[in-house]
């Protein structure tokens, strides 16, 4: 599993309900660049965050 050096905390799993087909090409793409499904959705997540902090900031 992707261990984060940036951040020292534990992995912890997470359910998702997801259409069947979309986890199919999702887990396409992700082979197709060497990364997991899940490293793919924890960085989605990340930039999401990211961008959330930085909205608030410009906002403030």
């Amino acid at each position: 599993m992707y261990t984060s050096f940036e951040n020292k905390e534990m992995n912890t799993k997470l359910t998702l309900t997801i259409e069947q087909a979309l986890i199919e090409k999702a887990k396409e793409y992700a082979k197709s660049k060497g990364r997991s499904l899940s490293d793919i959705v924890e960085n989605y997540f990340k930039a999401i965050v990211k961008g959330m902090i930085l909205l608030m900031w410009l906002l403030m």
